[in-house]
């Protein structure tokens, strides 16, 4: 059970809660809203993102009504305390296919068109979120050994996604456009197998990638962004995260984690990661601009 921040209200996990906000206000949720999920698109897992926006001129109430009524079931708006007067905006779980084909990527024009922005800030951050169920199901019908085998290979997978995360932070920090904070810390690198198999965190959720949800993990480290590319991008490095650890062999000797080998895979398959290419180019060949939103 959980007790709302805001109004006081106890409500049950999985059921969701939503504030009384006065008529003008009712766009922006609370921060312990919590509504039940629709899923675009059909995969084996799926993705969410997080984008914290933050108001120049314009009240952010008018933000928000923009960006709802440009992305409608697709996403809803919540307060968030860390940011001055802002919003995030939080979308239901989209496979990435869906998220380039049945998405309206017009909010964001639409915010920056009306003063709002979040790359040049130091408060807004952009989390994406993956399914668990992308490193398998970790239940088998088949009996005690079969269930214990899959569970460790979901382990496993997951803990090669972190490792590919955690051990090229430098690198990984470039493309999500800032240092590790105090909201995505890298402090668990070196803790990762308690991590993976026991839930344990050197910072609780405020780690570069959270496993506190029962259903995902989240990736923190991105900064926030008003341009589609990034946004994209970050969706597409987190997929390309998962898929190049899928099967991947790791030994002392081969370096399957290594940066290079990861920019290789995502060059031999840039029609399914075009974002994350372009802005791994843009990140590698000259300084971030400030000044992109």
């Amino acid at each position: 059970m959980y007790t709302c921040d805001d109004c006081g209200s106890e409500y049950w996990d999985g059921d969701g809660h939503e504030c009384e906000d006065s008529e003008d206000e009712s766009t922006i949720h609370s921060y312990s809203y919590r509504p039940s999920p629709y899923f675009f698109g059909k995969g084996q897992y799926y993705l969410g993102f997080e984008l914290e926006v933050e108001s120049r001129n314009e009240s952010r109430y008018t933000g928000a009504e923009i960006a709802q009524d440009l992305l409608g079931s697709h996403a809803y708006m919540k307060d968030d305390g860390s940011l001055n007067d802002g919003f995030e905006i939080v979308t239901h779980p989209h496979t990435l296919e869906a998220y380039k084909t049945d998405f309206n990527w017009d909010f964001i024009p639409r915010l920056k068109g009306n003063g709002f922005r979040s790359w040049n800030t130091e408060t807004c951050g952009l989390h994406v979120h993956v399914s668990r169920t992308a490193f398998g199901e970790g239940v088998s019908p088949w009996g005690r050994t079969d269930r214990d085998q899959l569970i460790l290979r979901k382990q496993a997978h997951e803990l090669r996604f972190m490792k590919l995360i955690y051990d090229n932070q430098r690198q990984v920090e470039r493309i999500a456009g800032r240092s590790g904070n105090h909201y995505a810390t890298f402090g668990d690198k070196g803790k990762l197998v308690d991590k993976v198999k026991y839930g344990n965190q050197s910072n609780g959720r405020y780690s570069a990638i959270n496993t506190e949800n029962d259903a995902t993990l989240e990736v923190r480290v991105f900064k926030g962004s008003l341009r589609k590319e990034r946004v994209l991008s970050a969706l597409e490095f987190v997929a390309a995260s998962v898929e190049y650890t899928r099967d991947l062999k790791v030994t002392s000797k081969n370096q399957a984690l290594s940066w290079l080998c990861f920019t290789a895979y995502v060059s031999n398959n840039m029609e399914t990661y075009p974002n994350l290419a372009l802005i791994m180019s843009e990140s590698f060949a000259s300084d971030l601009n400030p000044n992109e939103n």
